[in-house]
């Protein structure tokens, strides 16, 4: 979990600061999204400080009230945006709010804990060529519209002065938090698939790679599984392979959300490609399931945790609109759902949700272009829209049992072995079904937008 087990001793200067809000008063409503900035104080400002873990700090009684907090490094705001803040959306200048698309030093859902860095990795912060401000954001659950309680929550940075071997990174990996992220319901396994591609892991990475040493996955209520997947090309056989999956969790509880220490580093390479699969139950949900920022819509998240620190922050894809309207438009009531190009979200509950449908639909999402974003700074980002790469072998776990070694990709593709059973990993009510398959062919899904 977020702790370390083989955790270094505390260093004797290890001092904190807390990025905290001061009483305010929690909205009576169903979801709210808090921001408020922060000015570093002047020993951080001056000098280049080492973060080395990070705690949530809760007021204690609102902990069914406080969902996640997200603490932001920014550079386009000063003196006068600071304060208690207000709601993201609109109640706060648009500087702030901006700062959302920035840098995030640290990341807490319900149910976590303190996080650790591992013993040669902290986060660089302070000093003279760091940015002066951070910005956090705060996500408040309120579904009784509970009125008048006081909140002071925020996050517990632990720092010491001494440098580390490495300077740590996070990489926001995702699905558009927007409505096009249609979830229909009585469905027990719908998948949604988001895809680092080549291209963006090739622009961005160096040659040597980085390490990936924590995740944390997001989904909201109706998310039950996730799986960060990991394919690299195999130029003997001309195709790329899958290989030990990253992360993953198919009995994923929303109430227990924690950045996982990998039991082992995983380097992603240039040219590689990192998949997330987000897989839901909506049987006996009300409606379709739209993705946003309440609790009770949805979302499909991983945060990656790696050294050494590069220019990637994103990599965020969505289904390419033309293809979610052509869809629409298939239905016998699509004239009543879309007008020119403008879809109607209300008018989607409408529709006849059978399994048929569903499993129109799931093939419809598996199969369609994607709009992706990658990067960091704009000047340097990817905006494409992009077809799925094709996958020519999945991954295939040892057997422990016998201890005998599987055949390798392009074994199977040639056929010179007997046929062996691949598990791949797949949600349902949350646990694990193995498919057999041989030389799988995965279509992998990407998108574009930045995080909303």
């Amino acid at each position: 979990m977020g702790g370390l087990p083989d955790a270094a001793p505390d260093p004797q200067d290890l001092d904190f600061y807390d990025v905290t809000v001061n009483n305010i008063i929690i909205p009576d409503d169903d979801t709210t999204y808090w921001c408020a900035a922060f000015k570093l104080p002047e020993n951080i400002r001056n000098q280049t400080r080492y973060v080395t873990k990070f705690s949530p700090v809760v007021t204690e009684g609102n902990e069914a009230h406080v969902h996640h907090l997200l603490v932001y490094v920014c550079d386009s705001i000063n003196d006068t945006h600071l304060g208690n803040g207000g709601v993201c959306e609109d109640g706060v200048p648009e500087a702030v709010a901006a700062c959302r698309n920035g840098v995030i030093i640290a990341a807490w859902a319900v149910g976590g804990e303190t996080f650790v860095y591992p013993n040669n990795v902290a986060y660089p912060f302070g000093g003279e060529d760091f940015p002066q401000y951070l910005v956090m954001e705060l996500h408040y659950d309120n579904p009784g519209l509970k009125q008048g309680t006081v909140d002071s929550s925020g996050m517990r940075l632990r720092y010491t002065s001494t440098p580390r071997e490495h300077a740590a990174g996070t990489i926001i990996f995702g699905h558009a938090v927007s409505k096009d992220h249609v979830i229909p319901p009585n469905a027990k396994n719908f998948t949604t698939t988001v895809v680092m591609p080549e291209d963006c892991t090739r622009n961005f990475i160096p040659d040597e790679g980085i390490h990936v040493f924590g995740n944390i996955l997001h989904t909201h209520v109706v998310g039950h599984g996730l799986a960060v997947q990991h394919f690299r090309y195999n130029p003997e056989c001309g195709v790329y392979e899958e290989l030990e999956p990253i992360d993953r969790n198919l009995k994923y509880d929303f109430n227990y959300q924690q950045i996982n220490h990998l039991q082992r580093d995983v380097i992603i390479k240039p040219g590689d490609i990192v998949q997330l699969k987000c897989f839901y139950g909506t049987e006996g949900v009300q409606g379709v399931t739209f993705g946003g920022e309440a609790t009770r819509e949805e979302m499909c998240f991983s945060f990656l945790y790696y050294y050494p620190r590069i220019d990637l922050k994103y990599s965020i894809t969505k289904i390419e609109d033309s293809e979610l309207r052509n869809y629409l438009k298939s239905l016998p009531s699509g004239e009543q759902i879309v007008n020119g190009d403008v879809i109607d979200y209300s008018k989607l509950d409408t529709i006849d949700w059978n399994e048929g449908e569903i499993q129109r639909f799931q093939e419809t999402v598996d199969k369609s272009s994607q709009q992706l974003y990658c990067g960091g700074d704009d000047k340097d980002a990817i905006f494409k829209t992009m077809k799925f790469p094709e996958i020519g072998c999945s991954y295939i776990a040892p057997d422990q049992c016998t201890d005998s070694t599987p055949p390798t990709c392009c074994e199977r593709i040639s056929g010179t072995t007997e046929p062996t059973t691949e598990a791949t990993t797949e949600a349902t009510e949350g646990g694990v079904v193995l498919r057999a398959s041989v030389a799988l062919l995965l279509l992998l899904s990407l998108l574009a937008a930045t995080l909303g």
